[in-house]
């Protein structure tokens, strides 16, 4: 009984340390950009001067959609490449043999993804609604295509750069740190910090729903690449329906609601049924000890609050 119970103490204390490293790597995640994004500034100022304008302004449409490609590779490759060189995991990249029949799914599950992100952002907006009428004004990115060079840098960040990076941090580095806590709980707490590390609620409860499905498919398969692909379709039909017109619109509407509702029918309960075996050598963290571990962690709770302060401020009028 001794023995079990010091047992228990060192793996709730590794799991104390893993969500520190999370933590730390989900801080890292959120204060890059504002870095890269004040040395991005100081850019243009000096290459100004440098040009002989004396009143160089506010950066160009052009120089600000190069820099915010860098910020978004940067800022979430660093971080998660530091945690998982902390945390000894495996390269994410690494070539993995996917179960028999994966890509013959991948156009069915697509159509699941794209049905998903329509009724979140459905409801998303409902909500939003609510709170406007409550005197609130949440809002969003704007990624409207506008042609020209930032509409190109636009694309390669939201159809490239973004898909490829989140998948490499959120299902690739987040959800294998977050397995020994077990399957269930690492799907979950990966799809929410997901969500709140977009920053806003138009964003962040889609952002939720398809996290929710990525890291199953990540479970399922082992290969952050395969849902890197989805996540990259899902990106490009994203920018692309507000171009849709009339009938074209209604009808994809029709289509991938009816496809996640069929899914939600047939293959909901999938995702919590079974806990799949962890790694040799790597312990599982005892039930009871899952959750407060991690509330128990100051760096968790930094990033917390501060992914939730921009929530709440993106609400504000």
């Amino acid at each position: 009984m001794r023995r079990r119970g010091e047992r228990a103490r060192l793996l709730c204390e590794g799991a104390r340390r893993r969500y520190q490293l999370v933590g730390a790597a989900l801080l890292g995640y959120a204060l890059l950009p504002l870095a890269l994004g004040f040395l991005s500034l100081l850019g243009w100022e000096i290459t100004s001067l440098l040009g002989g304008n004396t009143a160089p302004g506010d950066p160009s449409p052009t120089w600000q959609g190069a820099a915010g490609l860098l910020s978004a590779l940067l800022s979430g490759a660093l971080p998660f490449w530091w945690l998982r060189r902390q945390l000894g995991l495996a390269p994410v990249w690494r070539r993995t043999p996917l179960p028999a029949g994966t890509w013959r799914c991948f156009g069915g599950r697509c159509l699941v993804l794209l049905g998903l992100n329509t009724l979140a952002t459905a409801a998303a907006e409902a909500l939003a609604g609510l709170l406007r009428g409550w005197g609130l004004a949440p809002v969003s990115p704007d990624f409207s295509l506008t042609g020209g060079a930032p509409a190109l840098f636009l694309l390669l960040t939201a159809v490239a750069a973004a898909p490829l990076v989140e998948e490499y941090a959120f299902r690739g580095v987040l959800l294998r740190a977050l397995a020994p806590c077990g399957r269930r709980f690492a799907i979950v707490v990966s799809a929410l910090l997901f969500a709140l590390a977009h920053g806003n609620l138009p964003q962040g409860l889609p952002a939720f729903v398809i996290g929710l499905y990525l890291g199953y498919l990540a479970d399922q398969t082992g290969s952050p690449l395969y849902t890197a692909a989805l996540h990259l379709l899902n990106n490009a039909v994203a920018l692309a329906l507000p171009l849709l017109e009339g009938g074209w619109a209604l009808l994809y509407l029709l289509v991938t609601a009816g496809a996640a509702a069929v899914a939600a029918v047939l293959y909901g309960g999938r995702l919590f049924c079974r806990e799949v075996a962890l790694p040799p050598n790597d312990p599982a963290v005892p039930r009871e000890w899952r959750w407060p571990a991690l509330l128990r962690s100051p760096a968790i709770w930094l990033a917390l609050g501060y992914y939730l302060l921009g929530f709440i401020l993106s609400t504000l009028p």
